[in-house]
């Protein structure tokens, strides 16, 4: 079990770049409260105040590969997040009192600990996405050294 707690906030008495809107900060740059919370679109909720919340579920299958003492390890992860934002520029679509939440699953693969893929799909639970649509799927691969 995973969770994950942050808050942003930038004070916009003057003018602010629309990065800093968009960007949720962190230990890992992240684009905005919608890619906080999973499912919505990246860029999108363009807010002062962002506070979000992820709780994920995540089970590691057996070893599929192992070379040298690299595994190819596959698992998947059922996840539930939950985000609010305040002092919007704009909000793109219904959110009640500034509230997006969602739901999904996952599989990942950590192929030999330098790359990861995942595949998710999201079920946006409070709030809608911008265009409508009921679910997204997302695909992301991330090599490290």
């Amino acid at each position: 079990a995973g969770s994950y707690f942050s808050i942003d906030y930038a004070d916009a008495r003057r003018q602010m770049p629309l990065y800093v809107m968009q960007s949720f900060g962190g230990t890992e740059l992240r684009e905005g409260l919608a890619d906080s919370v999973r499912g919505f679109e990246k860029y999108s909720w363009d807010t002062q105040l962002k506070i979000v919340h992820n709780f994920d579920l995540r089970f590691n299958l057996p070893v599929l590969y192992s070379f040298r003492g690299r595994d190819l390890l596959p698992g998947f992860v059922v996840y539930f997040d939950l985000g609010y934002g305040a002092l919007y520029w704009h909000d793109p679509s219904n959110t009640p009192g500034g509230f997006l939440g969602s739901t999904g699953i996952g599989l990942f693969l950590d192929l030999l600990e330098f790359t990861c893929a995942h595949v998710y799909l999201n079920f946006p639970l409070i709030g809608e996405r911008i265009d409508g649509a009921p679910a997204a799927l997302d695909l992301s691969i991330r090599v490290h050294f």
